[in-house]
């Protein structure tokens, strides 16, 4: 039975993000899900008049779909929903521990790209040396690494100290989403950094890369239950914080009963590095790019956005050598799979990593690793990142062509197997990327 059409307002006041965004390539998870509703009268119990949510637990899940309940419910991004769910307009969000509650709400969070403002030059107190700024690959190192500049007092308005971090269970706390209700009791919360001062109790989501969207449980959970566990007047406040290299962004969050936003008109922005001044204009196209076609080349870039393509690098380098499977990075990032493949490739392409073909039958599991250039590169700061990876990237006659307003010729295409159809989306990254590498490396 197909769900009816509902289009309720969410807490930004914009219809349900499900229904309207193309589904993605069908996953595991799909599969499973696909599964779970045509054993269960999900649609049946939610197309009835007067009911706006099915419950089903852990076991229910793992039962009909075969797959772990933490991995099948794991939506921390609008794209990490299954398609049987976005095209009918639903969510789901944990209530209790092994309990979760299907409805049509809208729990993502729509974040802005890169503001505008300018970024806050930062310092290390020079008593400080078991922190390197200049590589900050871990949430929490980046974190400390804020506490210890001072920085975080100025986004909090007064000198703070660490006092939460980790996991927990959460109280009993009402909370609820575009009409349904969804009572929450010792469901698990994260905390990334939550900083207390004299007058307030502070809570930090970090992550790697900047996210287009958000579940808004990342957020108002833990803020909900610190508000309901404290037992002082001290006022609950929430960021987003984002490193998008070598930026560093807090995005305050503001609530009222129904209402979660980021306030973007707020937030902070800083740096603890100076700005590249490697002029790209000087790298010599290869010669030998002109050669006939390569013998199975990693395909050419197809990844429009280089600070996510940064922090893919950064994700895969902070693993200390060990692999990161496709599912892993699905798991980090809020890409459909067929955009995680795009990213990979591009790190391919720049020769920062290789890949390795898994055995999984639907071809899904593939596994990255960093190069022995990718290692070398990971040690650098980030404006010698930035000069080796514009060394390889704009000797390629496609991007010093494009950067130097020359004309492009059909060999430049045929060598990486590019077809006439496809060229415009490929030059749409090349511009891309240009135009990263334009803003990063000349003076502002």
């Amino acid at each position: 039975m197909a769900a009816k059409k509902s289009s309720p307002k969410n807490g930004n006041g914009a219809a349900p993000t499900g229904g309207t965004t193309k589904p993605s390539k069908t996953t595991k998870v799909d599969t499973a899900w696909n599964t779970i509703f045509q054993q269960l009268p999900i649609l049946q119990t939610l197309n009835r008049q007067g009911n706006n949510y099915y419950d089903i637990s852990a076991t229910d899940i793992k039962k009909f779909g075969k797959e772990e309940p933490r991995l099948m419910t794991k939506m921390d991004f609008d794209e990490q929903r299954p398609n049987i769910m976005r095209s009918n307009g639903l969510s789901i969000l944990a209530i209790k521990n092994g309990l979760y509650r299907i409805g049509r709400f809208d729990p993502f969070l729509t974040l802005n790209s890169r503001p505008a403002v300018k970024a806050t030059r930062l310092y290390l107190p020079k008593t400080v040396t078991t922190i390197d700024p200049l590589h900050l690959r871990h949430e929490a190192v980046m974190l400390d690494a804020m506490l210890a500049s001072g920085a975080l007092a100025d986004v909090f308005g007064e000198d703070v100290h660490l006092t939460i971090r980790g996991r927990v269970h959460s109280p009993k706390f009402p909370f609820g989403l575009n009409g349904v209700d969804l009572p929450i009791d010792g469901v698990q919360i994260e905390v990334d950094g939550g900083y207390e001062g004299a007058s307030s109790i502070n809570l930090v989501e970090a992550k790697i890369g900047f996210r287009s969207n958000l579940s808004v449980r990342q957020v108002a959970y833990p803020h909900l239950a610190w508000e309901t566990k404290k037992t002082n007047t001290k006022a609950v406040k929430s960021f987003i914080c984002f490193y998008e290299e070598p930026l560093i962004r807090f995005i305050p969050v503001v609530s009222a009963p129904g209402l979660w936003l980021p306030d973007h008109a707020n937030e902070k922005h800083y740096t603890f590095v100076d700005s590249a001044s490697f002029d790209i204009r000087s790298v010599q196209v290869d010669p030998v790019k002109s050669a006939p076609p390569l013998k199975d080349p990693p395909p050419f870039p197809q990844a429009d956005c280089f600070p996510r393509v940064l922090a893919m690098f950064s994700t895969v380098a902070k693993q200390d050598g060990a692999t990161m499977t496709k599912d892993e990075l699905l798991g980090e990032f809020d890409l459909d799979p067929r955009q995680i493949d795009y990213y990979a490739n591009a790190l391919r392409w720049i020769g920062l990593v290789s890949k390795e073909d898994g055995r999984r039958s639907d071809g899904e599991g593939w596994s990255i690793s960093l190069t022995e250039f990718g290692v070398d590169v990971n040690r650098m700061t980030h404006a010698e990142r930035i000069e080796a990876m514009a060394r390889v990237i704009f000797r390629e006659p496609l991007f010093y062509n494009t950067l130097h307003k020359l004309d492009l010729v059909e060999g430049m295409f045929k060598r990486w197997g590019v077809g006439a159809s496809t060229q415009p989306r490929r030059l749409q990254t090349v511009r891309g990327w240009i135009k990263y590498f334009l803003e990063e490396t000349e003076p502002s």
